[in-house]
């Protein structure tokens, strides 16, 4: 299978193993979570919901203010390319100055 988009992974993983691989965080000190093809598919489907439902339409924006890479923040991530919304990833530890301009420059 060709792949042209980095969201096609999640299908075609979903097709073949959906409970098996999957990502692994680090959520305590040496403890690590799994989530699995599946999940990771049905928190895309949720997140891709919950953007339409706020009147995104593809070519929009979003700003996405995150601590650390989770799951949850690549499935978001994901949902927003799927629609062909553009997510702009801004670490929460950024200067002020610096998201200011990220969010007005970001195109």
């Amino acid at each position: 299978m060709d792949f042209t988009r980095i969201f096609d992974l999640i299908d075609f993983h979903l097709g073949r193993h959906p409970d098996e691989g999957g990502l692994y965080e680090l959520t305590a000190p040496e403890h690590w979570d799994k989530t699995t093809i599946r999940n990771l598919a049905k928190n895309i489907k949720a997140y891709r919901a919950l953007l339409l439902s706020q009147g995104l339409v593809k070519g929009d924006r979003i700003g996405i203010l995150f601590h650390h890479a989770t799951a949850g923040l690549l499935a978001l991530d994901l949902a927003a390319m799927t629609e062909g919304i553009v997510p702009i990833l801004i670490h929460d530890l950024t200067p002020g100055s610096d998201m200011r301009f990220i969010s007005t420059d970001a195109h």
